[in-house]
């Protein structure tokens, strides 16, 4: 038996037929679907130096892998995809002010965080006391661990005063805080503050433990640490503490002292107690212990034992606050 249909409806089931043959094979097309363009919420730290090297955390939604990464149009170094919300990437070099940044996929689609970065101009922010300056008498070294002392930092750009603030902890790392009660002759209301932070380095002027040994324990535990901000900013005026750029360049790269001539053996002894000391977990061999117990007495350990501690509290706090370096060596 044969169906035999008029021309119109024959042609409606021919379109029919088209329709559903359409529909089977996906729409006719073998094209994936779009994948979603990528969106850029923030960036961490927020700022950092004009000379770049900042390490920097970018969120968002719909990265890939392969993405790229430009800051104020220069594209950034070690972009490291973690899909699809994650993004880090180092900073490159630019001029002080705010830029965008722009993340873009392999198949060109892009996000831009409009003025999400911004270079700041190094800044001499290292206060430093001369090796000239009164030292403290026994009753002010006292207060001073009691907490009673009162500081005030004078600079060349402000003579009456830089920052001021109560030595309210004891030990070596004081805070000092500044609001608008502060204010003088009479105290304000506002909502700025700022703060500061005093750290006294002990040091034995007399004896082995000077200068050059401390600022070297300060830098082989900052970079034992891999702490960029505490490297940066122990390495300031490194020459002034008698630290030369070739030894600076040895204890950067981690090598062994001892292969270093210009370090005396009292000097490696005490670099290598600094990056122990900045071990995890700590590890000391008996045979070191007793040499480093033959070469020092007991408080000039305990100075190196401090200053050591000193820098790993820092590289971890700021690393933990994504505190970007500050720019002292540029």
């Amino acid at each position: 038996m044969s169906l035999r249909l008029s021309p119109a409806r024959a042609a409606v089931a021919s379109l029919l037929l088209s329709t559903f043959a359409l529909a089977a094979c996906g729409g006719g097309s073998d094209d994936p679907p779009a994948t979603p363009a990528p969106t850029a919420t923030s960036v961490l730290p927020t700022s950092g130096t004009t000379g770049g090297g900042t390490a920097v955390v970018l969120t968002g939604t719909n990265f890939v892998t392969g993405a790229t990464v430009t800051v104020g149009g220069t594209a950034a170094t070690g972009v490291t995809v973690t899909p699809p919300t994650t993004i880090n990437f180092t900073t490159p070099a630019h001029a002080a002010g705010a830029v965008d940044v722009v993340v873009t996929n392999p198949d060109a689609q892009s996000a831009t965080l409009a003025g999400g970065f911004t270079y700041l101009a190094p800044v001499d922010q290292v206060w430093v006391v001369p090796d000239a300056a009164a030292t403290l008498s026994a009753a002010q070294r006292t207060a001073f661990t009691d907490g009673n002392l009162y500081v005030n930092a004078h600079t060349t750009a402000n003579g009456a005063g830089e920052i001021r603030g109560q030595l309210d902890l004891a030990g070596t790392v004081k805070l000092a805080s500044l609001d608008g009660a502060q204010e003088t002759p009479a105290p304000i209301t506002t909502s700025a503050f700022g703060a500061g932070v005093l750290e006294a380095t002990i040091a034995n002027r007399d004896g082995r433990i000077d200068r050059r040994v401390l600022k070297l324990v300060r830098l082989a535990a900052s970079f034992a640490t891999a702490c960029p901000f505490c490297a940066d900013m122990n390495a300031h005026r490194h020459r002034e503490a008698g630290v030369t750029d070739e030894e600076l360049a040895a204890l950067r790269e981690q090598r062994d002292p001892g292969t270093v001539a210009s370090f005396t053996d009292l000097e490696r002894l005490a670099i290598r107690y600094a990056r122990l000391a900045s071990q995890t977990p700590l590890r000391f061999d008996p045979a070191f212990a007793e040499r480093l117990r033959s070469a020092f007495d007991e408080r000039e350990i305990v100075v190196m034992a401090t200053t050591a501690a000193q820098v790993n509290y820092w590289a971890r706090l700021v690393q933990a606050l994504g505190i970007p370096p500050a720019g002292f060596l540029e």
